[in-house]
């Protein structure tokens, strides 16, 4: 599900690149279209941003979880 939402994102940021190479930026009626592209740019890299962190988080958190059995399986070897 995180690797469909990472594509997603992805897309639309090359969404708003092609878009950006459309505008003319000299074109005053095309400012505000500028300014929401610019907004929708800075939105999806916080998403992007965002969904790396989750994804390292989840990442982290199953290697912790993974050392832990590991952990836990040689205690339980172990003669006391």
């Amino acid at each position: 599900m995180l690797l469909f939402i990472s594509k997603l994102i992805e897309n639309a940021i090359t969404i708003i690149y092609r878009l950006k190479s459309y505008i003319d930026p000299e074109n005053s009626q095309h400012i505000l279209v500028q300014e929401y592209a610019y907004r929708f740019y800075e939105l999806f890299n916080q998403l992007k941003t965002i969904t790396r962190s989750l994804s390292l988080y989840r990442f982290s958190e199953n290697i912790i979880s993974l050392l832990f059995r590991c952990i836990a399986e040689k205690c339980s070897q172990l003669s006391w």
